[in-house]
């Protein structure tokens, strides 16, 4: 894991987890991509809890710092509140970063450039599908973007076939597989 993302502590990062785990059922459900997951949990859960929120846009804007990206942007389903709440923290703590967002069509709101570093950024990581068509969106506009960055991973290899797909590294501060180890060991 990237030593930036890991500026956040490992209380903290246990927290998260252990908040995750507390949103999450247990009970099987099928996602849009037809996997099934054991962690069904609501990300917007996660992302509109002001202490969560911060702790996340923390460890995403010293990502940024890290990687020189001055543009953070993600997918409008999952990213849009990640990159507000980021480039709020950044005109804070540093050098003031862009935000922008990526919708659905691959329209792009927000001032983004050619010459611009993007950190891309999510709420989830599943399949990295979202991810990976983001990434495309923004290469066809010939635009360079440093890494990704997702909160929480799920049970499944999401970063290692977002890489495949894009050549790109993909950051996570909460693995869920961990999360779903630790409820399999829980009576329910």
């Amino acid at each position: 894991m990237n030593r930036i993302v890991n500026l956040i502590s490992d209380s903290e990062k246990k927290r998260l987890a252990r908040y995750v785990d507390g949103l999450s059922t247990r009970k099987p459900i099928q996602l849009d991509s037809g996997f099934v997951t054991l962690l069904d949990f609501d990300a917007k859960q996660i992302t509109l809890n002001p202490y969560f929120l911060d702790l996340i846009s923390r460890a995403i804007v010293n990502l940024a710092r890290e990687t020189k990206s001055n543009v953070i942007i993600g997918p409008e389903t999952g990213g849009s509140i990640l990159v507000g709440a980021s480039v709020e923290l950044s005109s804070r703590w540093c050098t003031p970063m862009k935000g922008a967002v990526v919708r659905k069509n691959g329209k792009i709101i927000g001032p983004v450039r050619k010459e611009d570093k993007l950190l891309l950024v999510d709420d989830v990581i599943n399949t990295g599908n979202t991810l990976a068509k983001t990434t495309f969106e923004l290469f066809k506009r010939g635009l360079y973007i440093t890494k990704a960055f997702a909160a929480i991973k799920r049970e499944f290899p999401g970063p290692k076939w977002f890489r495949e797909k894009t050549g790109l590294q993909c950051e996570v501060l909460v693995d869920g597989e961990e999360i779903v180890k630790k409820q399999s060991t829980i009576p329910l």
